[in-house]
């Protein structure tokens, strides 16, 4: 009977955690509100699942559109990126500062991404006051 309780109660607990962590990774892409715009037509990475914690929400996204054309566009939407050349491909950043401590960035990439594809990563979070 005792053994009986102990199962149901780690079944129970592990159950909690499954709900909750679920609720702060397991959301798709577009079910987020990171703040931040998206770029049309991309796919949530299936290799970097988003974060959707309180304090962090993190999102990768891939297209097939190329990465002077998805740079181009967020540029337009955001301003301007720095760019940085590297042996292995390009990446690009852009970051913000709010005065109440939110920082928002957005990565555009071409470097270990899978080939014909360019990943976009997005981020969010409140910085300790």
């Amino acid at each position: 009977m005792k053994k009986l309780v102990m199962t149901k109660i780690v079944l129970l607990s592990l159950v909690f955690t499954v709900l909750v962590l679920g609720s702060w990774f397991a959301h798709a892409a577009g079910d987020m509100d990171i703040g931040l715009p998206m770029y049309p037509g991309a796919k949530q990475d299936p290799a970097n699942p988003p974060v959707n914690a309180p304090h962090m929400k993190n999102l990768h996204l891939l297209t097939s559109d190329p990465f002077q054309k998805v740079l181009d566009w967020y540029t337009q939407k955001l301003g301007k990126f720095t760019v940085d050349p590297q042996k292995g491909g390009t990446q690009a950043l852009w970051d913000k500062k709010t005065p109440d401590g939110v920082v928002m960035t957005v990565t555009v990439t071409n470097i270990k991404v899978p080939p014909g594809q360019t990943k976009i990563v997005m981020t969010k979070f409140q910085m300790k006051k």
